[in-house]
């Protein structure tokens, strides 16, 4: 993933999701060794799954971010290390370098962690004044901008909703527009577009799932599927050659066999689904899926302003039900 820290630091503040650091954390013999062990597990112990970020080299003012430093970069390996050594189960984070303006600036990425909640492994003596400064079984947690100590009630309900499966409506994300026959198609050379949607999938999880969308009709246009609508194009250019004694080979259209298409009194209805998988389609995390429908669906239009659809998304990863949204095509 590559995360738009620009965005971040021109919009958004210091809260559950976001810190800014004005220096890197130390690792040598330093009164603050350990802050980082604090500020990390806390962001992993927060109940919600998006990423979290530590951003180094940056100067805040009431949670904004106002100056920035450059840094010089740590090894990520050091910082692994250190806090595999001292926090379990494991936090999935990295640490990277970023130019922002011109400064080399680095950032944490905290990610994937829903083994809540993550603990301190041992008791830890601040390296300075040899003070015990956490204990075995300590843990922190993000409350606004700060962090505090995990009580009873936060363990409570971070085991109460550790097995409660999450809803992922909130990760997809779809878009409708209208496209144009590639080179290789039989239609490169028409002036007709067909109508699609992207489905983006922006979670750091892959999810499987089946889509069906049902198009209204309406008189301004006609929604016709490509394999028919092929056919009817080669039927009248046979018509209109017959008249002069030509006779040409025309190729059988190939259907598409991962596409249904149904037409309806007042809607018609494509679904896209496999012969070999459990579901129609398998989107890796943070990646996107275009034309689902592979172009199949073509609009043969008089005149037109938008064509109204609804999308309904099927998975085992939506425990309220499918994912059903209304789209608009706008030319």
């Amino acid at each position: 993933m590559n995360p738009d820290i620009e965005e971040i630091i021109k919009y958004d503040s210091e809260g559950v999701k976001i810190d800014y650091k004005r220096e890197e954390y130390s690792l040598g013999r330093n009164i603050k060794k350990f802050e980082i062990l604090k500020d990390i597990s806390a962001f992993a112990n927060h109940h919600s799954d998006d990423d979290k970020f530590i951003i180094i080299g940056v100067k805040e003012e009431n949670g904004i971010a106002k100056e920035f430093f450059d840094i010089e970069l740590t090894d990520e390996a050091k910082y692994q290390q250190f806090i595999l050594e001292n926090i379990e189960p494991k936090i999935n984070f990295e640490y990277k370098a970023y130019e922002f303006q011109g400064v080399n600036l680095a950032y944490f990425r905290i990610f994937n962690n829903s083994s809540r909640p993550y603990l301190f492994k041992k008791d830890l003596q601040n390296p300075v004044n040899n003070k015990t400064e956490y204990r075995k079984g300590d843990g922190y947690i993000k409350i606004g901008s700060s962090s505090k100590k995990i009580d009873r009630s936060d363990l409570e309900h971070i085991y109460k909703t550790r097995y409660i499966s999450k809803d992922r409506k909130q990760d997809i994300e779809i878009k409708a527009y209208y496209g144009k026959p590639g080179e290789n198609s039989e239609l490169y050379t028409f002036d007709i577009n067909y109508i699609d949607i992207e489905i983006i999938n922006n979670s750091n999880k892959s999810i499987d799932f089946d889509v069906e969308m049902k198009v209204n009709k309406n008189d301004l246009f006609q929604l016709i599927p490509e394999g028919q609508l092929v056919k009817e194009i080669k039927e009248q250019d046979r018509k209109r050659n017959s008249h002069f004694g030509v006779n040409l080979d025309f190729h059988t259209p190939i259907f598409n066999l991962d596409i249904s298409f149904q037409e309806e009194d007042d809607f018609v209805s494509i679904e896209r689904y496999t012969r070999s998988n459990k579901t129609a389609i398998s989107l890796p995390q943070n990646s996107k899926e275009i034309d689902v429908f592979q172009g199949h669906l073509f609009v043969l239009q008089k005149e037109i302003n938008k064509i109204e659809a609804t999308v309904i998304i099927r998975s085992d990863d939506f425990t309220n039900g499918a994912l059903i949204k209304q789209i608009i095509f706008k030319k």
